[in-house]
């Protein structure tokens, strides 16, 4: 069930360098908070753009947390905690002629600036040659990339060599990154190394991420075909693999460049009570809850065609099961092991049995039960995407002489990743709030060494709560900032559209072609 239609998993919160158009230099903050304008691509010119809730955005170093500030005299700073008089929030406008963006804070609406000497500012009015922004993106959704007739998945290895691979692990994971008017730039998840096709059709791996050879359009495959085709933006091939090969191809050639998109995350969670941080656990026959993140306490959901969903213990094989009374691991599926899952009013999600119409329950001291009415905070859980395991190039120095992999070696990547609602339809607002605090506890877990079970979780999810299915679809098309989910943002933001839009302006017509993972339907 890899490539039903599903939660994708997409890279949160937003990633990006803050590049001037005209100056080509990109805004930088040092660990005192000093703002500057650099030549550089580092660290230290790595923002996140964080959307709110109220709609509006913030941005904040990578490197060293600090929020980007508008003081009142118009100074650029950057700080942990802004002081009452300092504003924080700001507003991204896109324009429609060019594609480039204007940063203006939404408290004073001044505009930030890049000065031709290097300096950043405010300024009271838009001056294009000043104000005029560049976001260029360095996350996206995360997916497997396999062939469509065989059980084989396009890997990129420490050296950036891409071949193909019968794993599902973390070399094998990739990222989608918008590009603009529709591109993507498919970078390794793991190595940060991005997929090329030179100009004799051989598909390489290199460091260049703003190259042209680097873009690739990702369309529906023909009538007669199940899966999608990857072209080169440049050249106009398509991604082609015969098993064991991998080159581009000016003919499309049936199933050997026909690909199958599936999310990163294999549809794999933790099961969490928001309130009460203890997850559901699966031994061969019962169901219980612990405050570990093991491999006993992975899920699969699968989406049934009926719209329900079920939940496989991916250590046993079993599924959750509650016959009116109990709860109760078994290994085949019937009324009783069918879930809805709805979005609560506040955060979170219920888990609710179809057959008994009773919603999952945990209480402070971990007794699971159901209950039918009166639902509260004990009722509130949130999905935990677990990642798979990866090992990053410049870890490979950790391998032992003899071959064992040093558990501190297992990397758990340092960005969140979040489900952004695919065609289940429901919000993913607990998703992203359930994911805050189990992320600090997570990465505690990470730096003690204990690796679950060959899974591992990325649950620093700080993010925009989503919008549906159909929410999102339109988003991404029209392009909204405001209110837009983690993935319609990054679509907005890359310029897959040309339409203007203003603070608090509907959202437009629905944008082909996303998310990738739920190709089956576009």
């Amino acid at each position: 069930m890899r490539n039903d239609p599903c939660f994708p998993c997409v890279e949160q919160p937003l990633r990006c360098f803050i590049s001037s158009v005209y100056h080509n230099k990109q805004i930088s903050c040092d660990s005192k908070g000093n703002i500057s304008s650099s030549l550089d691509r580092k660290k230290l010119e790595e923002f996140y753009i964080i959307e709110h809730c109220t709609g509006v955005t913030k941005i904040r170093s990578v490197s060293h947390g600090k929020l980007l500030i508008s003081a009142p005299d118009g100074c650029i700073k950057g700080c942990n905690e802004p002081s009452h008089d300092d504003y924080e929030e700001w507003y991204l406008h896109k324009d429609a002629r060019n594609g480039y963006y204007t940063i203006s804070s939404i408290e004073n609406a001044r505009y930030l600036a890049c000065e031709k000497n290097g300096d950043i500012s405010t300024i009271e009015e838009h001056r294009e040659e000043d104000s005029s922004w560049k976001i260029e993106l360095l996350t996206g959704e995360l997916c497997f990339i396999s062939l469509s007739e065989e059980d084989k998945r396009l890997t990129c290895g420490p050296k950036g060599k891409i071949e193909m691979s019968d794993n599902w692990k973390g070399w094998e994971v990739w990222r989608f990154i918008e590009a603009g008017e529709g591109d993507v730039r498919i970078s390794s998840w793991t190595h940060n190394r991005v997929l090329c096709d030179d100009a004799s059709g051989n598909v390489i791996s290199t460091e260049n991420l703003l190259g042209d050879w680097e873009k690739w359009k990702v369309e529906r495959a023909p009538d007669g075909f199940e899966g999608v085709v990857i072209r080169s933006r440049s050249h106009g091939r398509y991604l082609r693999s015969d098993g064991e090969q991998i080159n581009t191809s000016r003919l499309f050639e049936g199933s050997s460049t026909t690909w199958h998109l599936s999310a990163g995350h294999n549809q794999h969670y933790f099961i969490s009570s928001i309130t009460h941080d203890k997850r559901i656990g699966c031994s061969k026959e019962n169901i219980y809850s612990t405050t570990n993140r093991k491999n006993s306490e992975t899920w699969e959901l699968q989406k049934l065609e009926n719209g329900l969903v079920v939940l496989q213990s991916t250590a046993h094989h079993t599924y959750l099961s509650f016959d009116g009374n109990t709860f109760e691991a078994v290994d085949s599926i019937d009324d009783n092991g069918m879930w809805k899952v709805e979005e609560s009013e506040g955060k979170g999600m219920r888990i609710i049995s179809k057959k008994h119409d009773q919603a999952l329950s945990c209480d402070k001291d971990g007794n699971l039960s159901a209950v039918n009415k009166n639902f509260g905070a004990s009722e509130l859980w949130a999905l935990e995407p677990c990642m798979p395991p990866t090992i990053r190039a410049r870890q490979m120095a950790t391998i032992v002489t003899g071959g064992a992999i040093a558990v501190a070696s297992i990397a758990l990547m340092p960005f969140a990743v979040m489900g952004v609602v695919g065609a289940l339809g429901f919000g993913s607002g607990g998703i992203a709030a359930g994911s805050v605090a189990a992320g600090m506890m997570s990465a505690e877990v990470a730096a003690g060494g204990i690796v679950a079970g060959g899974t591992v979780a990325t649950l620093q999810s700080i993010g925009a709560a989503g919008l549906g299915v159909v929410g999102t679809s339109a988003a991404m098309g029209g392009g909204a900032i405001v209110g837009a989910s983690a993935l319609g943002v990054s679509v907005a933001v890359s310029g897959v559209h040309k339409k203007k839009f203003e603070e608090g302006a509907e959202i437009g017509n629905s944008q082909e072609n996303r998310p990738f993972c739920n190709w089956k339907m576009w």
